[in-house]
């Protein structure tokens, strides 16, 4: 069994999956079951300072006693309160895995009020979810970002359990002010808030909600910048937004380790007549540059993922690279028939191909003879493999099979991961 146990905030984590402040984090049953399921601990769902106003702006209506109104404000907002430490105390005495608060507040009070009642509930850490869009025009950057900071200083002043500020990415110097704020108190930094998008019902013309869920795609702009702050910050970091799946999970940890990213060029047996490729001297020069700027950050370990069957020639050279600079390269090849349906699949699943009929055409080995490489009769007669995976295409065909695709990636993450964790125990 991998062991996938990490650290956030200080809390001792089984995994790194933290299931974020949503409505499968209310009661304590859903709680359960997100901690048999795996969880390795919850963001309760945000106690909004906002809505309990809003709640009693509603409730007291045009009332002119004050008595009534100063009732039904002290009434509602206890009732809410209430209900959120109840919460946590219940999930504290059933649930074994970390439980988190969340709280967002409209006046500064607010912050260091609430933060201190949550830890007295006996929450294990806090996270502030801190919601300022900045459409004041009046307020310079500074102003604004100033906010952050003193929310910051003023509940670190009223608490002592780790936390966390969940921001968004309207700032107009997000690296500078992330790094500053890692610099304070926190524990922790969330990235990156999901604001509320308004559209226009065309039918009613009135405002409605638009995009009220996240999707797979809202995590590049996550990626993008934990990938390129994680080295720069003095405390953690933790994606949020767009992460639907195991392939989600893996490319936020990904972003926040140590490595280079890159895409290499591309070589090719002398008897595969198809596309212009580079010569495999000239892969493994390209290679040596991204050895030698890794290991002016420190990296000794490389691991090469390889997709292109022709590459697979470079891997004696390797052998050479790696006693120049005293590293360690590992090849790894994942590499499929040429276009046909292993390769189709995956596609469609990682959303580089679509399933379109009308596109499968275009994977006719009849009309492209390097579909399956079927027609290139010099390959087919100098590789075996090669020849064998060719009447394999000519016997079945080309398809796309999406759980076959699905399969294929969760495999070849898996086997990409276990490489990972020998290279770096």
């Amino acid at each position: 069994m991998v062991d996938l146990s990490t650290k956030y905030m200080g809390l001792d984590l089984k995994n790194p999956i933290i299931i974020g402040s949503c409505g499968l984090v209310n009661s304590v049953e859903k709680i359960k079951k997100l901690e048999k399921n795996g969880a390795a601990a919850v963001v309760l769902k945000s106690l909004f300072e906002e809505q309990i106003l809003s709640e009693i702006d509603s409730l007291s209506g045009d009332s002119n006693y004050s008595e009534v109104q100063e009732y039904l404000s002290y009434f509602t907002k206890d009732y809410n309160i209430s209900k959120h430490l109840d919460l946590i105390r219940d999930a504290k005495k059933e649930i074994s895995i970390p439980i988190i608060a969340s709280i967002n507040c409209s006046n500064a009070d607010g912050w260091t009020d609430y933060a201190k009642k949550i830890e007295d509930a006996g929450a294990d850490a806090l996270e502030l979810n801190v919601f300022i869009l900045p459409t004041d025009a009046n307020s310079s950057s500074e102003e604004i970002e100033k906010l952050y900071f003193d929310i910051v200083k003023n509940v670190n002043k009223e608490i002592s359990i780790p936390f966390s500020i969940k921001i968004g990415s309207y700032f107009s110097s997000l690296a500078k002010t992330v790094v500053k704020l890692s610099k304070t108190d926190l524990a922790g930094i969330v990235m990156f808030n999901r604001f509320y998008n308004p559209d226009i019902d065309l039918e009613t013309l009135e405002i409605k909600p638009s995009n009220v869920f996240s999707n797979p795609s809202d995590l590049f702009n996550t990626l993008r910048w934990i990938a390129l702050l994680s080295d720069k910050v003095d405390c953690d970091l933790i994606a949020t937004n767009g992460i639907h799946d195991g392939a989600g999970v893996i490319k936020s940890i990904l972003t926040g380790a140590k490595f280079l990213g890159v895409v290499l060029p591309s070589t090719e047996y002398d008897y595969v007549k198809h596309g212009i490729h580079n010569k495999p001297e000239e892969v493994v020069e390209y290679i040596k540059y991204i050895v030698k700027e890794g290991k002016k950050l420190g990296i000794k370990k490389f691991l090469i993922i390889n997709c292109h069957g022709g590459n697979t020639i470079i891997s004696n050279l390797l052998n050479d690279l790696e006693n120049q600079y005293n590293v360690k390269i590992i090849l790894k090849n994942i590499t499929f028939t040429h276009a046909a349906t292993e390769e189709l699949s995956i596609g469609c699943v990682i959303g580089i191909a679509d399933d379109d009929e009308n596109r499968l055409k275009e994977h006719d080995f009849n009309k492209y003879p390097e579909i399956g490489m079927v027609g290139l009769k010099e390959a087919r007669e100098n590789n075996t493999y090669i020849d064998k995976e060719a009447e394999i295409v000519e016997k079945y065909g080309v398809k796309i099979d999406r759980e076959l695709g699905e399969k294929i990636l969760k495999k070849a993450i898996s086997e990409c991961v276990e490489i990972v964790k020998e290279l770096t125990n």
